[in-house]
C-alpha cells in the first residue's frame, strides 16, 4: 500500500453547493483534498469526523512513538511471558499495522 499524504493535516468548513449543510474537507499542506465529510449519508457528527480524520497522522506519530518506547523499556519482558506488556503493545501495534496497511483483515 501506498504511504499517506504527509502530515499535519487539517480541516476546513467549506459551503456546500449540494445543499444548506456546510462540507468538511481535510487537507494537508501539498493536498487541497484528502476527504470530505457531509452530512448527507448519516454521518452523526460530521465536524467531529473530520477533526480525528484530521488528526491521525499525529495520532499514528504519537503511538508510533509510545510503542516504541514500550518495546525498548519492556524488552525482555516481552520476550517471556509478560501479560501486561503485550496487553498494551498488541493493540498498539494492531491499530499501527491497520494504519498502515499491513493489518490481515
Amino acid at each position: 500500500m501506498s504511504k499517506h499524504t504527509e502530515g499535519p493535516w487539517s480541516y476546513e468548513v467549506r459551503p456546500n453547493h449540494a445543499g444548506p449543510a456546510p462540507r468538511y474537507v481535510i487537507t494537508s499542506e501539498t493536498t487541497d483534498r484528502i476527504a470530505v465529510i457531509s452530512e448527507r449519508g448519516g454521518a452523526a457528527s460530521p465536524e467531529a469526523n473530520a477533526r480525528l480524520i484530521a488528526s491521525a497522522p499525529d495520532l499514528l506519530e504519537a503511538l508510533e512513538l509510545c510503542a516504541d518506547w514500550l518495546s525498548t523499556e519492556f524488552e525482555t519482558d516481552i520476550e517471556g511471558d509478560n501479560f501486561h506488556s503485550r496487553e498494551i503493545l498488541d493493540p498498539a501495534r494492531a491499530a499501527i499495522a491497520k494504519a498502515k496497511g499491513e493489518d490481515n483483515d
